[in-house]
């Protein structure tokens, strides 16, 4: 039984092999039709048209890799030039050896001016290639730290993840601010927006920079700062070099902290040694000083004070000499230093010399009278005579 079911088996396999070589045999008149063949192109084309696209859009991700990958090799030299150089300025004004070697990534473009480590820009070489996204990259500092800023730009939807993962908007460094994703990478397409933007927000930064290189400076002195800055939008107190926050309240506590018992000390001395004029003392530590006005030993805090306190010293002084010129009983002239001048006579007062001079202290007395020796000494006896002309006699 077996033997005759494989031997029918084996002759069924045997006519139905002949049969398909009949059928395809040259010549024959079985085959297919055209519009099998129709469908079966038609099919192919449908397959065709949609892998066509995502095969070339494969490419263009590709491609945008390559310039991610192409980008942060030229950051990472970036950094070390930038950690090399002793000057920020020329490490910034250098390009990047792997763009002198290389150029840029196939079907990518940098332009003039975008080929240095304080700005790359890796754009599209056609315009019109916009699955290609634009990528660039800025050498910037934080707290003296060198770190890479990465933004991107892309036309087309297709185009934003590679965009994504070049311009990351999460923290790209310690310390450093997240970067807002919109400022990141942002759709639009047109490089020269991009670097239009890179080109402002780096002028404000250096002007941002010179504000904070001016007060460094006052901060650091010589001598270490001590008081308010106040200028370029900076309102700040500091104490010997250091920044106070909380304003004039926090500083005056720390004044009278660190600065007290050593500035009280220094104005009781100046007080007791009877200091006159303009006191000014600068603390043995530095920061700590007191800039005030003494009128013999009391502190009269400013220039207005002194003046209308040795004012009060003069009047007092003039009125006290005054008053011993008068208990003598001296006739003219009043002399005091500072004070107002003054005539006397037999205890009357005169303010004025014309006054004085009027006054029986002020005529002059009449010279001595001295007698010469007549021409004759019946002179005496008859001084009218003719002898005795040119003679007079002293009055008796």
């Amino acid at each position: 039984m077996a033997h005759r079911w494989l031997s029918g088996t084996g002759s069924k396999v045997s006519q139905q092999s002949r049969r398909m070589r009949h059928r395809f045999r040259l010549g024959s008149n079985d085959a297919f039709s055209l519009l099998e063949l129709i469908v079966v192109l038609a099919g192919l084309g449908v397959l065709a048209s949609l892998a066509v696209p995502n095969f070339i859009k494969f490419l263009q991700d590709a491609k945008n890799d390559e310039a991610i990958a192409f980008l942060n090799s030229t950051a990472a030299e970036c950094l070390q030039i930038y950690r090399s150089e002793s000057s920020a300025a020329t490490a910034l004004s250098k390009t990047p050896g792997l763009l002198k070697r290389t150029g840029a990534p196939q079907d990518f473009k940098i332009a003039e001016g975008d080929d240095k480590c304080q700005y790359v820009l890796l754009s599209p070489a056609n315009e019109s290639d916009t699955i290609l996204a634009s990528f660039s990259f800025e050498t910037r500092t934080w707290n003296r730290v060198p770190y890479i800023y990465k933004t991107g730009n892309f036309a087309h939807p297709d185009a934003e993840a590679a965009c994504l993962r070049w311009a990351s908007y999460k923290e790209q460094s310690p310390g450093v601010p997240a970067v807002p994703k919109t400022r990141a990478c942002s759709q639009g397409g047109n490089v020269e927006e991009i670097r239009a933007r890179i080109a402002a927000e780096a002028a404000e930064r250096e002007r941002i920079r010179q504000i904070e290189i001016k007060f460094q400076s006052w901060l650091a002195g010589p001598p270490p700062a001590t008081g308010n800055y106040k200028a370029d939008g900076k309102d700040v107190w500091a104490f010997q070099g250091r920044v106070i926050t909380g304003g004039k309240e926090e500083f005056d506590k720390v004044v009278e902290r660190e600065c007290g018992k050593e500035l009280v000390n220094a104005l009781d001395k100046a007080k007791l040694d009877k200091f006159d004029g303009p006191f000014r003392y600068t603390g043995k530590s530095g920061g700590c000083s007191i800039d005030t006005y003494l009128c013999s030993g009391a502190d009269v805090k400013d220039k207005d004070g002194y003046d209308a306190c040795k004012e009060q010293e003069r009047q007092t002084r003039c009125t006290a000499a005054e008053g011993r010129w008068k208990d003598s009983g001296a006739n003219g002239k009043f002399l005091e230093p500072d004070c107002e001048v003054k005539w006397a006579c037999n205890s009357a007062i005169y303010l004025a010399e014309d006054d004085y001079m009027k006054s029986t202290c002020g005529t002059p007395p009449k010279p001595a009278c001295i007698e010469k020796r007549p021409p004759h000494p019946g002179c005496y006896d008859s001084p009218d005579h003719p002898i005795c002309a040119g003679w007079q006699p002293c009055p008796r």
